[in-house]
């Protein structure tokens, strides 16, 4: 029984979902000074400061609120923030009411500074001088929004728009904060105005694409994202929005190209490359995917996700130690990282390190106590190295923390069909189908533990239903055929395993069961050749040997016959019916005291082989060991009453006796 380690799925980036873009009062570069070398500034700047306390040269004669205002506005935008700070501190100490000089103060708070407190104080100064300045009201709610108030920056965009309705920027970061408080419909409709006042704006069509997505009206959002693409091909939040839209519509190749245009706008987008990784495995591109991977991890050599996914990929070519390597860097950064050592027990287990498998799996357990997926894998490594209690309580952890997991069930059944609880078995393989009825592998295990408990007409029921779910599957086909053969339909039996073979001409059972049928049905050379190629592909199997033998020595080929026999012999030396025929031939032969001993191993190993103690007895009576031939034909009629050649050759044996 195949049991199946459940993988992990490659790992999505934590948030896959581009973050909406706040385009409106973005800070300014510090820019240098007109006519000053960065060298000379310093110099210049202290020679100001003595100045500015004796004179206004900027101010002439008489110092004014609104000249310290420009004074302060100069100096922001050539970097100079402390100076424009204390511009605006001489400014309002000259006219407290003066409201440009709050909002200039507010936007070097937001912008320059990043105190955030500190722009909305100043921008309440300015609205409670001007309240109907709608640009102040829009840049009081983008501080408010860094500042996580979303309610009241909601309002305050109101505010702004109810001034001036036509603020696409506005609109636009409305939009945000409705988003933000899961309104999406509401969100969409703020976007679209904010795209109806200015069209160009590629950051409303990005974020009516994120509004839409919510929505789940994914071909609207696509189309959004490709307008914000055709304004602005660097926006990489549309890239990678559109890409994760067509990867849930199953579109991954649409999805791929778009994460080429990510790392197109932005080489250094870590999650872009790991995304794009991730489709190229979805795709059975794994070189490629590692590649990407790889390019992630130059953007970024600490992104544990990317070394996790990696070893996936690597995994899937086959390549398992590389894998392990991979899983291992992955948790060097995070050792709590559950899936990590998680993969990384896979890995092990690939490579048949089970003890090692375990303990992993073990470490997976210790960081996440309710990972099915860790419980399951662990119970797999644990039947792979025999200890099967320990893996039923493994599969019966899994199912406690998720009942409906479908593949613990059926590795639970695995265990149980192999310590022959045939009926526990078949309970867990229908616990299986529940969940899952289109698992063949369920439906075809359940088969097999009904074919051993002999009941062939059930099993066949099973494994026609296999078929259905999986028509290209050589081994249920064969089994098909082993339990029609068991009804007596030898002909359907026979087009079973002919279509076993037609799948898979190397596929030994199906040749070992039509070397059955044929000879069972009166043709011995047609069973010869198909017990031979079964031979021939498994050199370990002792039956097809054993009756090649026979069929060789009954069709008068005893030299032969004994070569096979023995060959089956070497392949499983406890096999009874190998030494039985070998006493046969060798009897043929006239090699009597040989004969006698491969009887003896015969009942060496079934002291219960009537026809191995009347071969004995023909082999003794040859030999002239009439009382002990007796005897053994005797012990062959107590196993077998109805053995009329025992009877025979017993009474023959008697009558040497009494002529003797």
């Amino acid at each position: 029984m195949l049991r199946q380690v459940h993988r992990a799925q490659l790992e999505v980036a934590a948030d896959g979902t581009p973050s909406p873009i706040l385009p409106a009062g973005e800070p300014k570069g510090i820019s240098e000074a007109r006519g000053i070398s960065p060298s000379m500034r310093l110099g210049v700047l202290l020679l100001l400061i003595p100045l500015l306390a004796l004179a206004d040269p900027a101010l002439g004669d008489e110092e004014s609120a609104e000249g310290w205002l420009e004074e302060a506005e100069r100096y922001r935008q050539e970097g100079a923030i402390d100076l424009a700070l204390s511009s605006l501190d001489r400014s309002l100490a000259l006219d407290p009411d003066l409201a440009e000089a709050w909002v200039l103060r507010g936007e070097i708070a937001l912008y320059n500074l990043t105190d955030r407190e500190m722009a909305v104080e100043a921008f309440e100064r300015a609205l409670g001088i001007d309240p109907e300045d709608g640009v102040v009201w829009y840049e009081l709610g983008n501080a408010l929004s860094f500042l996580g108030r979303v309610d009241e920056a909601l309002q305050a965009y109101n505010r702004s728009l109810t001034i001036d309705p036509e603020n696409g920027k506005a609109w636009n970061n409305r939009g945000l904060i409705l988003g933000a408080l899961g309104r999406y419909e509401e969100a969409a409709s703020s976007f679209e105005r904010a795209i109806s006042s200015d069209p160009d704006l590629a950051a409303a069509w990005q974020n009516r694409g994120n509004a839409l997505r919510a929505l789940g009206r994914p071909e609207e959002a696509l189309e959004c994202y490709a307008s914000a693409l055709a304004i602005d091909s660097g926006l990489v939040g549309s890239w990678k929005g559109a890409a994760e839209l067509l990867r849930a519509l199953g579109r991954d190749e649409e999805a791929l190209a778009r994460l080429d245009g990510a790392v197109g706008a932005d080489p250094g987008d870590k999650a872009a490359w790991n995304d794009r990784g991730l489709i190229l495995g979805v795709l059975g591109r794994y070189e490629e995917a590692v590649e990407s991977f790889d390019a992630a991890l130059r953007a970024d050599p600490g992104y544990l996700l990317a070394w996790n996914n990696r070893g996936l990929a690597l995994a899937n070519l086959g390549r398992s130690e590389e894998a392990l390597e991979s899983y291992n860097r992955s948790i060097d950064i995070d050792p709590s990282f559950a899936l990590a050592w998680y993969n990384r027990g896979r890995a092990l287990f690939d490579l048949e390190r089970y003890d090692e498998a375990v303990e992993a799996y073990d470490s997976a357990l210790e960081v996440e106590p309710a990972f099915a997926l860790a419980w399951n894998n662990r119970g797999a490594a644990l039947a792979a190295l025999g200890r099967e209690e320990e893996a039923l309580e493994s599969y019966d952890r899994a199912l406690e923390i998720d009942p409906g997991y479908e593949i613990a069930w059926y590795n639970r059944g695995s265990v149980l069909y192999l310590e022959g609880r045939y009926f526990d078995a078949i309970k867990a393989f229908d616990e299986a189908i529940r969940f899952n009825p289109t698992s063949a592998d369920a439906w075809h295990s359940k088969g097999h533990a009904l074919y051993q408990m002999r009941r062939p007409g059930e099993a066949l029921v099973c494994y026609e239903k296999a078929l259905e779910l999986d028509p290209g599957r050589a081994e249920t086909w064969h089994h098909r055929g082993v339990a029609l053969a068991d009804l007596n339909r030898a002909a359907e039996a026979a087009e079973a395993f002919d279509r076993a073979l037609e799948l898979d001409p190397e596929y030994e059972p199906p040749w070992y069961r039509k070397g059955i049928l044929a000879y069972s049905s009166g043709r011995p050379e047609e069973a010869l050749a198909h017990f031979t190629r079964a031979a021939e592909l498994d050199p370990g199997h002792a039956e097809a040997w054993n009756n090649r033998g026979w069929i060789l020595f009954t069709l008068g080929d005893t030299d032969e016959a004994l070569e096979s026999i023995d060959r089956a012999l070497e392949a499983d030396t406890a096999l009874a019916e190998g030494w039985n025929n070998r006493g046969v031939v060798l009897t043929a032969l006239g090699k009597n005291e040989e004969a006698l001993e491969a009887y003896n191993r015969t009942i060496d190993i079934d002291p219960a082989h009537p026809r191995a103690w009347n071969n004995k007895g023909a082999s003794l009576y040859h030999l002239g060991r009439y009382r002990e031939a007796a005897d053994c034909y005797g012990r062959a009629l107590e196993l077998d009453p109805a053995f009329a050649d025992a009877r025979a050759n017993r009474a023959a044996a008697l009558q040497r006796l009494q002529a003797s």
